[in-house]
């Protein structure tokens, strides 16, 4: 963090590109202050063209992150490297970038980072929020090796309920 001072006033800013790391809150390396404007630097690994974008600028854990916009979806697409700026807030226990604005499309066709390799535990319905080692994959592209769907809650929004050791954990 940076600071510019004058007779009037101080103020705070972030300069330069983000890790996307900086946005989960319990990344070892520190932390971007909640309402915090930032600029990220990443690949798009999903977009459920609604209101949702998936990004991350490395693979493995704390790297990817949400973006919240009932418009930016339609600016960008999977495998699309871009850099853009957003703020950071947490809406129902989910850490998310909101009021995205698009800087730039760098490059497309790009192969997202991941799928990192993790197992049901680690993301287990019964982790409380903000707690890891679930929180370590928040707005991660992750892959579960035998995943069994136990539960179709809502398909249209893919959304389940699944077990990879024979239903003593959901996830």
């Amino acid at each position: 963090m940076d600071n510019i001072a004058d007779a009037n006033s101080g103020v705070d800013f972030y300069a330069g590109i983000t890790p996307i790391q900086y946005t989960n809150l319990n990344n070892p390396g520190g932390t971007l202050s909640s309402s915090t404007i930032a600029t990220f630097q990443g690949i798009v690994s999903a977009n459920d063209e609604y209101n949702g974008v998936w990004v991350s600028d490395a693979s493995g854990a704390y790297n990817g992150v949400y973006i919240y916009s009932s418009s930016f979806d339609a600016l960008v697409a999977v495998g699309d490297e871009i850099l853009f700026t957003a703020t950071l807030t947490t809406y129902s226990n989910l850490t998310e970038l909101i009021n995205p604005s698009l800087i730039e499309t760098v490059l497309t066709g790009q192969t997202p980072y991941g799928p990192s390799v993790v197992n049901g535990s680690d993301i287990e319905e019964t982790i409380v929020a903000d707690n890891d080692p679930a929180e370590t994959w928040e707005g991660q592209l992750i892959k579960i090796i035998n995943a069994e769907i136990t539960v179709d809650k809502d398909a249209t929004d893919y959304f389940y309920t699944a077990t990879d050791d024979a239903g003593t954990t959901a996830f």
